[in-house]
């Protein structure tokens, strides 16, 4: 996922994304040091008024490409979560 900031755009790697124990949020924060904004993980908003204050709405055209690809067969990366087809060999996504 990148980060929400307009202005930036940074890939916001997985191992930026932390969750927090209160409200079981998911953010990343971006490592840019111009930036250093936290982006929700699940509605892909930046977290402008902070964890505690986030309503997190997914993005319904998302939800539908998810159940189209879960449907279809598409798998998900574990690592980047880009949604992949296998058209040939084997089953190893990387």
């Amino acid at each position: 996922m990148y980060c929400g900031a307009p202005s930036c755009n940074e890939f916001l790697h997985p191992s930026t994304h932390i969750t927090d124990p209160d409200t079981k949020l998911t953010y990343a924060i971006c490592e840019d040091g111009a930036c250093s904004k936290a982006t929700c993980t699940g509605c892909k908003m930046l977290l402008a008024e902070g964890v505690q204050n986030h309503d997190c709405k997914k993005d319904e055209e998302e939800e539908k490409f998810r159940q189209t690809a879960k449907e279809k067969g598409y798998q998900q990366c574990t690592v980047c979560g880009a949604t992949v087809e296998l058209m040939e060999a084997c089953n190893h996504i990387r």
